[in-house]
């Protein structure tokens, strides 16, 4: 079979090969069979010429992790959730929402107003592909109701629970934190290659001096009666000897 689709892609040559639900490879894998399985795709790549679109949710973006090879020869497109700090997120999530709901075939077309907009955004948080499946469920309830038009009841009958959409929510704001570009995200980086120094560096012990005197007396050796005889030389350890500048070349005779 991959040989088969090898020579398929050769022989098309198809500009892009789309893989839907790419995530799914990843389900009941170990991490060595995750990255077996980026190692086999990356293969069918290089043989038929021919580079994969992946489709999926921030799932994949564990895979990149696993794999290094991979993640220098990818190109991420992210596709966000409509947020209400954008005001041009809430006006394309309305524009989209009022055309799903002229769509329906109904005697009266649902009028969009604020309440039936923030009732659609927090049932599907802001994304569209939530929206269209929970819409459908909500049409197939007027349907059977006979119902002229599609109300609020309809879409709060059909709203998934609130735990399923606090689940959704925060799997979104993780995937979004991952993916998101930030000064301070990349002044950390930076950081961490030594292009820049870090704030809340301890102090070391040539600033020690500048620390506040504590009221504790501190434990010097002078201070120490124990230690008041003898000389302040460390001694070595037995066996070692001590440092010394050794001759060089042969010695005369």
């Amino acid at each position: 079979m991959r040989l088969a689709a090898r020579r398929a892609c050769l022989h098309r040559k198809p500009y892009t090969l789309a893989v839907d639900e790419f995530e799914h490879i990843g389900i009941l894998a170990s991490e060595e069979e995750i990255n077996a399985h980026m190692h086999c795709a990356k293969s069918f790549i290089n043989e038929s010429k021919v580079p994969w679109t992946a489709f999926g949710t921030y799932e994949m973006t564990d895979f990149l992790e696993i794999n290094d090879q991979l993640s220098q020869r990818d190109k991420i497109i992210h596709f966000p959730r409509y947020r209400l700090e954008a005001d041009e997120d809430v006006a394309e999530f309305k524009r989209v929402l009022e055309q799903l709901l002229r769509r329906m075939p109904l005697q009266r077309t649902p009028q969009l107003n604020n309440k039936l907009f923030e009732l659609c955004y927090v049932g599907s948080i802001g994304k569209i592909g939530t929206l269209i499946n929970w819409l459908i469920n909500a049409y197939d309830l007027c349907l059977s109701e006979e119902a002229k038009t599609l109300s609020c009841t309809h879409l709060e009958e059909t709203i998934k629970p609130e735990f399923e959409l606090e689940k959704m929510l925060v799997e979104a704001e993780n995937g979004e934190t991952k993916l998101m570009r930030s000064e301070d995200k990349r002044k950390a980086f930076r950081i961490r290659l030594g292009f820049e120094k870090g704030t809340g560096v301890p102090p070391t012990q040539s600033n020690s001096s500048t620390l506040p005197p504590t009221s504790e007396p501190s434990a010097t050796p002078a201070s120490d009666p124990k230690k008041k005889t003898g000389s302040n030389r460390r001694k070595s350890r037995v066996g070692k000897r001590l440092p010394k500048r050794d001759s060089v070349g042969e010695k005369p005779a």
